[in-house]
């Protein structure tokens, strides 16, 4: 008898507790929500770059006095030096871009300065790598017209940088 009525307890215990779910697909949900999915990268360049300039100063010799022959040495640039270089050196882990010009002052005396690069490109370093390097010259020409200045600034070089 005790086993009769267990089991009729369980099934009445197990009608009662279970239970159907019906899912109508002719409703929809009245404010839908939703939201996006953002992905942030962090990516930070470190930019290191030097510039190594060459001593800029040109001597032009207006010619030297020989007392013996009474005449003056062929006026020129001393030992024939017109350029001079600069190095752009990058130890960033992003590449660059170097600009390069040149402000000359036209009331200077007769002399212009010019450079070979206006651009340079520079890669970036990578992991265990070596520095990038570029370079440019600085060249000279003309011949001073006021011989009674010893020193004057007949330009100068600007170089700027940009991200590549």
């Amino acid at each position: 008898m005790k086993k009769l009525l267990t089991t009729m307890l369980s099934l009445l215990l197990l009608v009662t507790m279970s239970s159907t779910i019906v899912a109508d697909d002719s409703e929809t949900v009245a404010n839908p929500e939703s939201k996006s999915v953002m992905i942030k990268i962090k990516s930070e360049n470190v930019y290191s770059v030097d510039i190594t300039w060459d001593d800029l100063t040109f001597t032009y010799d207006l010619g030297t006095w020989d007392p013996e022959t009474h005449t003056y040495s062929e006026p020129g640039w001393e030992n024939g030096i017109t350029s001079k270089t600069v190095t752009i050196s990058n130890d960033s882990n992003a590449p660059v871009l170097a600009f390069v010009s040149v402000a000359n002052d036209t009331s200077t005396n007769g002399i212009t300065t010019t450079v070979s690069d206006e651009a340079l490109e520079l890669g970036e370093v990578t992991v265990g790598g070596e520095t990038t390097k570029a370079t440019f010259d600085v060249v000279v020409y003309g011949t001073p017209k006021n011989t009674s200045i010893t020193e004057f600034i007949p330009s100068t070089i600007i170089v700027g940088f940009d991200s590549k």
